[in-house]
């Protein structure tokens, strides 16, 4: 994939919104077999919030194993040369989002061409070096609970 390229290109102007005024959230993450671990307690956090959550999930293997209630995709969807060929991941990717939140604790090439290419106004992860150019917030923390600190961080923004 191109995700320099995407990067470099992508204008969109990063900002943070106060959580309380913050209308739309964005959730990306990758499923790697049937369960999701604590991903789902924290989508409904965030829809507890009165917050319109869209979602956003890349099966790596095929799909059809799944039944979860999301919008999902595989690497059937994306091209050779990395376009998407769905248009829920086009729509996706072109929502200005107040956040992103990929729930993920490590990186994949699909999940970051989705980072870099997002309209999204400030894009939230887990903390590594390697991260940094794929968001504004950045949560690093030892706690297996990795997702509550990033809710904790997130609600408290001004």
């Amino acid at each position: 994939m191109r995700v320099k390229n995407w990067l470099k290109r992508n204008k969109t102007v990063r900002s943070t919104t106060a959580y309380n005024s913050a209308k739309s959230i964005g959730v990306v993450f990758c499923i790697k077999d049937k369960s999701l671990p604590n991903f789902e307690s924290f989508i409904h956090k965030l829809q507890n919030d009165n917050k319109q959550v869209t979602i956003l999930a890349y099966f790596q293997d095929k799909k059809e194993n799944y039944t979860h209630k999301y919008d999902c995709f595989t690497s059937e969807n994306i091209s050779f040369w990395g376009s998407y060929k769905d248009d829920q991941i086009i729509n996706f990717v072109g929502q200005p989002f107040d956040y992103l939140f990929h729930l993920d604790d490590s990186q994949s090439t699909v999940i970051q061409g989705i980072l870099a290419q997002s309209h999204a106004k400030c894009r939230i992860g887990k903390y590594s070096e390697q991260s940094n150019p794929f968001y504004e917030l950045m949560i690093n923390t030892d706690q297996e609970d990795y997702l509550q600190e990033m809710y904790n961080y997130t609600t408290i923004l001004n």
